[in-house]
């Protein structure tokens, strides 16, 4: 689902039933050759749940990373239960960033090909899928950034010491990892970005605003701020009926033959979480800064963007990638006839699209 409030932008997808337990019986399980569970050498890093990611062949006969309730490997982030994936045992190192209400399963069916090639991480961002719904301060997402930043150095710098890393992120994910390189490009070897979120703004003229604000004004900002929380609330509950979930899914996905049982699953489960609620209210009461400030500290470090946009898309319209090729010059940008979220709606495509650009599709 995608929002806007005070003039932020945040994208992804959502749901909740429960899968029957002959599920997993019903598919066929492989795993990926190359994965290695991460043992416990601090109290930050937990021993991954399997010593193997599982794969399945979906319906069509199509494999994809299988969905698994408990979720996959746990690192602890400041005191919170991290979620995230691994794979792939060689070729550039790819961390990939879900968007809004989704998951590391969002890319379930990009991690089997894109690990044959490359070394492939995927994280759950704090307060979405597997991973807590901490009640912490989200405005200016910079939690995330942090997030980020830190499972490069303690998570992936285990293996592979000093390496960069390429961002791949789609909706709110996008802007995540335009944060993230752009406060850390020590980090970061480049950024990829399907149909991001995210807003240009060439003037400060409300922060200016806010700090001349009066008693009386902050007052009324403290009364909308109730009757925001309410209403935000009301959008939740009813945001959390899968009938609804598959709507907005269909409305933002091109082809319906992946908004299937198991995406909605990994949706709505997690928003049954008794927290998921307010972290809801607070992650889309917040915003970031605006892309344009983003871009601006990327090029200081002539970092390589690609910008891989689905055309579809009813939110992160097209022209929103063109602006940002615009404005970023050096910026390589290929429209693909998808949705709002490629990586699932057409993920041959993408996979070959990443590939390609990775210089690794041989």
């Amino acid at each position: 689902m995608v929002y806007a409030m005070r003039g932020s932008v945040v994208g992804g997808c959502a749901v909740c039933y429960h899968a029957p337990q002959s599920f997993f019986s019903n598919h066929k399980r492989v795993v990926f050759r190359g994965h290695r569970a991460i043992a416990r050498a601090t109290s930050d890093i937990d021993t991954a749940k399997d010593d193997v990611i599982p794969l399945e062949l979906d319906s069509r006969g199509i494999q994809r990373m299988a969905y698994r309730k408990e979720g996959y490997s746990s690192w602890t982030w400041n005191s919170h239960n991290i979620n995230y994936v691994q794979a792939g045992d060689s070729g550039p190192i790819v961390l990939l960033i879900h968007g809004f209400g989704a998951s590391v399963y969002h890319w379930r069916y990009i991690i089997p090909g894109l690990s044959e090639k490359c070394r492939v991480y995927a994280l759950d961002c704090l307060g979405f899928g597997w991973s807590d719904k901490a009640l912490v301060d989200y405005e200016g997402y910079g939690i995330w950034t942090n997030q980020i930043s830190d499972f490069i150095r303690d998570v992936i710098h285990r293996d592979h010491p000093g390496e960069k890393v390429v961002l791949a992120g789609n909706s709110l994910g996008g802007y995540n990892s335009l944060a993230t390189a752009a406060a850390h490009p020590d980090l970061v070897e480049s950024v990829i970005l399907l149909n991001a979120a995210g807003r240009f703004d060439f003037s400060d003229a409300e922060s200016e605003i806010e700090r001349e604000l009066d008693a009386v004004s902050r007052a009324m900002e403290t009364v909308m701020a109730r009757i925001k929380r309410w209403v935000v609330s009301i959008t939740f509950l009813f945001s959390k009926q899968p009938a609804r979930v598959v709507s907005v899914l269909k409305s933002v996905y091109h082809s319906h033959d992946n908004v299937d049982e198991e995406l909605i699953q990994s949706i709505l489960e997690p928003a049954d979480d008794p927290r998921a609620s307010e972290v809801f209210y607070r992650v889309i009461t917040s915003r970031g800064r605006p892309i344009n400030l983003l871009l601006d500290a990327l090029q200081e470090h002539d970092m390589p963007l690609f910008l891989l946009w689905g055309s579809e898309d009813p939110w992160c319209v097209p022209a929103n990638a063109a602006r940002i090729e615009s404005y970023y010059g050096s910026a390589k940008k290929k429209l693909i006839v998808s949705g709002h979220c490629p990586h699932d709606d057409t993920p041959e495509v993408v996979l070959n699209e990443m590939l390609e650009y990775l210089n690794v599709n041989v």
